[in-house]
């Protein structure tokens, strides 16, 4: 074991699902975040969290904007069918923090609204969550993916967080010119603002392991991944 240790190789991994902890592989702890079960690690960016533990997640790591699967996360349905007031609920903790999401100001300094709290599912049932979701008190923008081959979350994902991102920096641009500080330009003929954080981070919080394991998502440097497990009730 060791040896594979070493060499950045999971040693439990059978032949299928050695794509899957290559790109799970923690080389800071030097374990498989997919096969040993590890808990955090923020510099990974990978996290195991239920209900009771996802607000001490979003403490820590004060996203901007969270992604939220639907099934079997956000709510109890399962295998992408529609949500159905009686039958399903949604799930007390993460609606907790989808409203205080909303409750978060846009960036500073922009003209548009942005999103601080999205749905990004395989469900196709695009106008039954947002109903759903309405009942409870919540509007957000809601992205179905899809289940067709090569569907990734990563599409909606990664360009709402380089979206959120360029406002950011609009943001702090605006307000710095506003107050009459001169913007120095870098070498590169790029805006460099003193004290402006350098990205923004966003939190993506999915039930399912093989979604936090896409290539995308995992090499977004700016993106947190919560593997969520909601108990039976």
């Amino acid at each position: 074991q060791n040896q594979l240790r070493t060499a950045g190789s999971c040693p439990f991994a059978q032949w299928s699902e050695r794509p899957r902890c290559v790109r799970l592989w923690c080389p800071h702890q030097r374990r498989c975040l997919f096969c040993e079960r590890i808990q955090t690690c923020l510099k990974c960016r990978f996290h195991r969290v239920d209900g009771d533990s996802i607000a001490a997640v979003v403490e820590q790591v004060q996203p901007a904007v969270v992604f939220f699967d639907f099934d079997k996360t956000l709510c109890n349905t399962h295998h992408g069918e529609p949500p159905v007031p009686g039958k399903h609920r949604i799930q007390p903790d993460l609606l907790a923090l989808l409203r205080s999401q909303l409750l978060q100001p846009t960036a500073v300094g922009t003209t548009r609204k942005l999103p601080n709290a999205v749905v990004v599912t395989r469900n196709a049932h695009k106008e039954a969550i947002e109903t759903f979701l309405a009942a409870h008190g919540v509007r957000i923008p809601v992205y179905s993916v899809g289940k067709a081959r090569g569907a990734d979350k990563a599409d909606v994902i990664v360009p709402l967080l380089l979206q959120r991102q360029m406002h950011h920096q609009e943001g702090h641009l605006a307000r710095r010119q506003a107050g009459g500080l001169e913007v120095q330009m870098g070498a590169q003929g790029h805006n460099t603002l003193p004290n402006v954080p350098s990205t923004i981070t966003g939190l993506f919080i999915d039930d399912s392991l093989d979604e936090h394991a896409t290539g995308r998502l995992v090499s977004c440097t700016g993106l947190h991944r919560a593997l969520f497990f909601m108990h039976s009730s």
